[in-house]
């Protein structure tokens, strides 16, 4: 795939994955649509033992990983391969159909392309990605970019908001699209320093550092890779982009290339804290999609326990008072943060404290301090920014940031006014002749 916003439809030569005991193949075609992803349909046959008897799907089911499967695919004409990694069989596949009349139709959240390549650089890895963003008004650097043909300019060169990292192991060049919602990453690791994994992992990781960092969805559409006289290319379907507007851990004037470059590598090297971290971003993503206030704090709230808990590897047990979110927020004090930060600690466990017993208490009484009058509303607003923030912070200490310093944000009445209108002598002049008859 060249362009990966023109529709393509790739002919299969060979579908083949295996099924209930039973290996499935056969020819179908391979459909690519900007819009809504790919999707494949095939006619197969099976080969090994016949199907069980009976097949029954309920109502409502989770898919589990042993309905997981790879489906591998041989082009035409090219006899190059392709694979769907992880595609959730069970109900999904339609085994009526499948079973009855050997047919599928199915669609698939992505795909990798595997192809020799004449291109070759034994002691590289080289790879890129392309990302779609809700919109980022600043990058990190300014980058100036020219189009050149064997060695030969042909265009001059442009400056762009982008990345680039010059170093012996590795380089990493970027360019942010000039409507502020694309993205393009290039870099090159030594093979000496980076396993294979690594530079395959690194533009995944690289764009969940951005959503962490930036406070909103930044979706990887296309990765590549070449190794070994070999290019591994990968398509997904992204998804909506999110802007976590106030809930954002981080303003986007405060972060930095450095604290970007080492989030992305402890991503990248899957630390045991990465999935935490995922789903410290993905908690407050869900919050930010709520329709209601009290939901949004109840989501907001649960993240301090779920992450203490979670770092000390002490799971929730019905009945089970041995842990205590306090004695747990001095321990991660003592481990991640330093004493300056004793204060603030204590001020996220009482707006924890505050949001959670309101939700776990509601009343719908507008006045005299019930949850949904002006002053309480008013009070909450601050503590789910200031719980954010104290979110964003524990990212960075578990990701290895030392010496981090607690900056919080004013309480939102203090803030500047975003927009300020004044109102001259022609506007109150044109106004009152708007109110003549």
């Amino acid at each position: 795939m060249t362009n990966y916003f023109e529709p393509i439809d790739h002919i299969v030569n060979e579908v083949a994955f295996e099924y209930l005991g039973g290996l499935y193949r056969g020819p179908g075609i391979l459909k690519w649509r900007p819009q809504k992803g790919f999707k494949l349909e095939a006619f197969l046959q099976r080969e090994g033992p016949p199907p069980p008897k009976e097949i029954s799907i309920p109502h409502v089911f989770l898919i589990k990983d042993s309905d997981l499967c790879s489906i591998r695919l041989r082009l035409w004409p090219s006899g190059s391969f392709a694979i769907a990694p992880s595609v959730p069989l069970s109900a999904k596949l339609g085994p009526f159909d499948l079973l009855a009349h050997g047919w599928i139709s199915i669609n698939l959240p992505h795909v990798i392309f595997l192809a020799r390549t004449s291109y070759s650089k034994r002691d590289r890895w080289i790879g890129s990605a392309s990302y779609r963003i809700a919109g980022i008004s600043r990058f990190f650097e300014p980058v100036t970019h020219k189009t050149l043909i064997e060695d030969y300019e042909i265009q001059s060169g442009h400056t762009f908001a982008g990345i680039r990292v010059d170093e012996k192991d590795r380089i990493i060049n970027g360019l942010l699209g000039e409507d502020k919602k694309t993205l393009e990453l290039h870099w090159s690791f030594s093979r000496d320093r980076f396993s294979k994994k690594y530079s395959w992992r690194w533009g995944e990781a690289a764009a969940e550092a951005l959503s962490i960092l930036f406070g909103q969805t930044v979706w990887m559409v296309k990765r590549e890779m070449y190794r070994d006289n070999r290019s591994y290319s990968e398509v997904i379907k992204y998804g909506d982009t999110h802007d976590l507007d106030y809930l954002a851990f981080f303003h986007p004037m405060s972060i930095t290339k450095q604290q970007f470059l080492e989030m992305t590598d402890f991503i990248a090297r899957d630390n045991p804290h990465t999935q935490t971290c995922h789903n410290i971003f993905n908690q407050m993503l869900a919050s930010s999609k709520q329709n209601t206030r009290q939901a949004q704090e109840l989501l907001i709230s649960t993240v301090l326990e779920a992450a203490l808990r979670t770092v000390d590897n002490h799971p929730f047990k019905e009945g089970d008072q041995s842990w205590n979110i306090r004695s747990s927020m001095e321990s991660f004090l003592n481990q991640y943060l330093t004493t300056e930060w004793k204060e603030s600690c204590e001020k996220a466990l009482e707006a924890r404290k505050r949001l959670r017993h309101r939700n776990a208490h509601p009343d719908w009484l507008y006045f005299e301090g019930g949850a949904l009058s002006d002053e309480e509303r008013e009070k909450s607003l601050d503590d789910m920014i200031f719980l954010s923030k104290f979110y964003g912070y524990m990212i960075l200490a578990l990701v290895g940031f030392k010496g981090i310093e607690p900056k919080f944000p004013k309480p939102h009445k203090d803030w500047d006014a975003m927009i300020t209108h004044t109102s001259t002598e022609t506007d109150n002049n044109q106004a009152d002749g708007d109110n003549q008859f």
